[in-house]
């Protein structure tokens, strides 16, 4: 699992790569609780846990997996293009509005906790 922290001038992003499906998966960088930057936390499956608090989101839908955060995770879009053998991963921000990616296979539930396997 890789995350990557990006940031422009008024907004931090998280940048996942996920090994279970390969594709990669964008967040807003700080927790909705406590405003710690995601980057630094600890990612177990397609959960990222806050460093603060302990909280849990699903990286790739954005819901909240574990208290105290009550709040979803905004998810961005992202799109991979390869030019000569190198990946270049874009994630769409379009003028400051989360749009929120979906998916069918969600193989976290509410009580999943943040722990190693």
């Amino acid at each position: 699992m890789m995350q990557l922290m990006l940031r422009n001038t008024r907004q931090t992003y998280v940048l996942y790569h996920a090994e279970d499906d390969g594709k990669f998966y964008a967040t807003a960088g700080a927790c909705t609780h406590g405003a710690a930057l995601l980057a630094d936390g600890l990612i177990t499956g397609n959960l990222i846990e806050c460093p603060k608090h302990n909280g849990c989101f699903d990286y790739k839908t954005g819901l909240p997996k574990r208290p105290p955060v009550k709040k979803r995770l905004a998810t961005f879009p992202t799109k991979v293009e390869e030019v000569f053998g190198v990946k270049n991963v874009f994630v769409q921000v379009s003028n400051g509005k989360h749009r929120q990616i979906e998916y069918d296979n969600d193989e976290c539930n509410d009580a999943a906790p943040c722990k190693e396997e």
